[in-house]
């Protein structure tokens, strides 16, 4: 599938979201830090800050890691040229912190300054397991954070929500890939492609729950949510030929034409 025409559209549309995400974060801790006192002033402030933090982080990832990399690269071999990697990622996710962002903000600002480097394709590799490792420990621990009886008590939401969150982005996401001039089929795949709701939105609903900006029966609620629409994802988009076919009998013969 990695071959087809709507795969790098809904890579595209997957990182824009990752970037939503990453912003309603910080939206987020400006509205719990500033409480019953959030005020149009403070909002801009922390928006003027995310801006320069962004602005130091391009000036890096364009002048310095490059040359630091290249006036270095004698001395890397795969243990070192690991540890760096972390070590800077984990530089900018306390950059991150001290500033009043989130880490997840650092770590990806950093994984996107490496990736302008000349070891791209050598720290990706070296970073796989690593990666593997804390995968599984972030989702373990998801998973220890969702209360059963809560997931029981709250079925008929969860049900509603995946049925709103597919229908929603199945529609939505293929008006928006054809409106942009992809024709009916391609903008179809993307949007069946995409009925998941990403770990980002859980991370966000946890972040409101842990500053009391929402009720924390969310968080287990979007968990779960998260894991059926995952699950379900795969099977959607099998159905997509047979939807496209049924979708395009039923156009006006003139309006199938512009589409396809």
């Amino acid at each position: 599938l990695l071959k087809q025409a709507f795969a790098p559209i809904a890579f595209g549309i997957l990182v824009l979201e990752d970037i939503s995400g990453i912003i309603m974060m910080v939206v987020l801790s400006t509205v719990a830090a500033a409480g019953s006192a959030i005020s149009p002033l403070s909002m801009l402030e922390s928006i003027g800050l995310l801006v320069f933090f962004l602005i130091i982080c391009f000036i890096i990832g364009i002048y310095f890691l490059p040359t630091f990399f290249k006036k270095t690269r004698q001395y890397f071999n795969d243990e070192t040229l690991l540890i760096v990697s972390l070590g800077l990622c984990l530089s900018m996710v306390v950059l991150a912190s001290k500033m009043g962002f989130s880490s997840a903000l650092g770590a990806f600002l950093m994984g996107t300054l490496l990736s302008g480097t000349i070891y791209t394709r050598r720290t990706k590799v070296l970073l796989e397991p690593v990666k593997n490792l804390f995968s599984g420990i972030f989702f373990v621990s998801v998973g220890m954070m969702v209360d059963p009886s809560v997931v029981s008590g709250s079925l008929f939401t969860i049900i509603a929500l995946a049925i709103t969150l597919i229908t929603g982005k199945c529609i939505f996401t293929s008006l928006g890939v054809m409106l942009s001039g992809q024709p009916l089929k391609t903008s179809m795949r993307c949007g069946f492609s995409l009925t998941q709701l990403g770990e980002f939105a859980f991370i966000v609903a946890n972040i409101g729950a842990s500053y009391g900006l929402t009720s924390s029966f969310l968080y287990p609620v979007f968990v779960t949510v998260s894991v059926l629409t995952i699950f379900l994802t795969p099977h959607i988009l099998l159905s997509t030929d047979k939807v496209y076919r049924r979708f395009l009998r039923r156009l006006p013969k003139k309006t199938a034409v512009m589409l396809i």
